[in-house]
C-alpha cells in the first residue's frame, strides 16, 4: 500500500497508479478504502470497465449489492464477454434474490463462443470456460443454486448432466465437490469430509483466494 499510495501522489490522476492503490487495499480486505479510489478514478474515467469491474465487486464485499449491480451491468454492457465481470454480476443478482437474472449471467458465460469487444490485457474470456475445468464448475455451481431458487429445477438436473467424473477444478474443488453432492455421485458425510481436508490450515492468510485477487 505504501508504494502504491507513493506512485499516486507523485501523479495522482493516472488511472493505473489509482487501480493499483484500489487493488493494494483489496488485497488486506481494506475494501471501503479501495471502493473510494475506485470512485476517484471513475470521476475520471467514467467508462472505464477495469474500474467498474473492481469497484462492483468490492460493492458485493460490502453488501452493497444494489451499487454492485450498476456497476457490473455497466461493466458487462463494455466487456460482455468478461468471465469476472458476468461471475459477479451474477453473483450480485443472486444475493439480491434475483435467481432467474443470476441463472442469465451465468449461463451468458457457460455459452459465450466470441469476444464481441476486446478485453483489457489479463482478463479471463468467457470463451474458454467449456475448456477450463475450474471455471466451468464454478459457474456450474452458482447457476445451479440459481436455477434452483428460480424453481427451474429440469434445467437444473440437465446442467449437472454436463458434470463428469475426474475434472481437474483445481483450487475450485469446493464447487466441483458441491456438484458431484448434488448429482448423488457423493453422499453427504463423503463431501463433507472433503470440506474437511480443504480447510485444514484454516484461516489462509496470506494466501491469493480467487475473491481477494480477481
Amino acid at each position: 500500500m505504501a508504494k502504491a499510495d507513493a506512485a499516486l501522489a507523485a501523479d495522482p490522476r493516472n488511472l493505473d497508479l489509482l487501480l493499483a492503490a484500489g487493488r493494494a487495499r483489496d488485497a488486506v480486505w481494506r475494501y471501503g478504502e479501495a471502493v473510494d479510489l475506485y470512485t476517484r478514478a471513475l470521476a475520471i474515467a467514467p467508462d472505464d470497465v477495469r474500474l467498474l469491474r473492481f469497484r462492483g465487486h468490492r460493492y458485493i464485499s460490502t453488501r452493497r449489492f444494489d451499487a454492485a449491480v450498476a456497476d457490473l451491468e455497466r461493466a458487462a454492457s463494455l466487456a460482455p464477454s468478461s468471465f469476472d465481470v458476468l461471475y459477479h454480476l451474477g453473483l450480485a443478482y443472486y444475493l439480491r434474490g434475483e435467481f432467474d437474472k443470476a441463472a442469465g449471467a451465468y449461463r451468458a458465460c457457460l455459452d459465450a463462443t466470441a469476444d464481441p469487444r476486446p478485453l483489457p490485457q489479463g482478463w479471463r474470456s468467457c470463451t474458454m470456460a467449456k475448456t477450463q475445468d475450474g471455471d466451468r464448475v464454478a459457474l456450474s455451481d452458482w447457476l445451479y443454486r440459481a436455477l434452483r431458487r428460480a424453481g427451474r429445477h429440469g434445467e437444473a438436473k440437465t446442467l449437472l448432466g454436463t458434470i463428469t467424473p475426474g475434472m481437474n477444478a483445481g483450487e475450485n474443488d469446493a464447487y466441483y465437490t458441491a456438484l458431484r453432492f448434488y448429482q448423488g455421485a457423493l453422499t453427504e458425510a463423503q463431501a463433507l469430509e472433503g470440506r474437511t481436508r480443504r480447510t485444514t490450515g484454516w484461516p489462509p492468510w496470506g494466501t491469493a483466494s480467487r475473491t481477494s485477487t480477481s
